[in-house]
């Protein structure tokens, strides 16, 4: 029975529930590296007495590897790399904001739109502003045109690492978010990592429950490549008072625009926000009278 550890960010509960499936019976364990940061020396040193019993150990690439090696003098055998997988082109909109350090939290946890957070600053009305999410609004910004870019950013970060990333880009949308991966793509960063460390995988696997599922998810907005719809779904359980009622995990556009203004009123953004805001509020400048 392999004894296998991960650390990396969100995505190790994805890859931990991949890998419990594809070997039934290793045993798994994982952390995401602001758990260690912020966990106690005796909680980080329970985790290390894991690490120190591994078989295996997955580090998710670029985080340093030195976090290891201030504990072990003799591992690398033991350690090897999968890679994080982030992917734009399905939420080109889609940003963080933060401000001071920390991540602003918005109508969908850390996820912004750099169309309605213009919009704000611009001074645009919501009933307005919801009319600029259309074809012509995203051909402008370049919305359209991400596929290539955040293809050629994946297959990069895959092969600096030795990893194949087609499997993942062949399967369909395969994002939640710009960075939350569905456990579809997961499932393959597991296959290839279990390969390069010797482990083999069992065949015909069923796939996981996605563990990132139930946290928010991001719309491929209707008038883009794969576009579906302009619905916002809210994270189980991480509302917060600006929110809809607990109970409810969809926002429509106007709602989410609607928290979203609300929310900025409270912000003091200071001239300081995302860089691709910029090229939003310059398009509204441009285009409305």
């Amino acid at each position: 029975m392999p004894r296998i550890s991960i650390l990396g960010n969100c995505h190790v509960r994805s890859l931990a529930a991949c890998i419990s499936v594809l070997v039934p019976k290793s045993a798994v364990d994982f952390r995401t590296l602001g758990e260690f940061e912020k966990s106690t020396q005796e909680e980080n040193k329970y985790y290390f007495d894991n690490l120190a019993n591994a078989d295996v150990i997955f580090i998710q690439h670029p985080f340093p590897l030195n976090v290891l090696k201030q504990e072990f003098d003799v591992f690398d055998h033991r350690v090897h790399r999968f890679p994080m997988v982030t992917y734009t082109a399905f939420h080109p909109d889609s940003t963080y904001l933060i401000r001071r350090g920390k991540f602003i939290q918005g109508a969908t946890g850390p996820y912004h739109s750099a169309l309605v957070l213009a919009g704000f600053l611009e001074g645009v009305q919501s009933d307005r502003l919801i009319k600029l999410f259309n074809r012509f609004t995203f051909s402008s910004l370049g919305y359209v045109d991400q596929h290539q870019v955040a293809t050629d950013i994946l297959r990069r970060d895959f092969h600096e690492i030795g990893y194949d990333y087609e499997p993942v880009s062949s399967s369909g949308i395969f994002m939640h978010t710009m960075d939350h991966p569905k456990i579809v793509a997961m499932n393959e960063v597991a296959k290839q990592a279990l390969t390069k460390s010797g482990i083999v995988a069992q065949k015909n696997a069923k796939i996981p429950v996605d563990p990132l599922d139930r946290d928010w998810k991001w719309p491929v907005y209707a008038d883009l490549p794969f576009g579906q719809n302009y619905i916002f779904h809210v994270g189980i359980g991480m509302n917060s008072s600006h929110q809809v009622p607990i109970e409810r995990r969809e926002l429509l556009l106007s709602e989410f625009i609607r928290i979203s203004y609300d929310i900025y009123k409270d912000v003091n953004f200071e001239n300081e926000f995302p860089g691709i805001v910029m090229r939003e509020m310059n398009f509204m400048r441009n285009n409305l009278k």
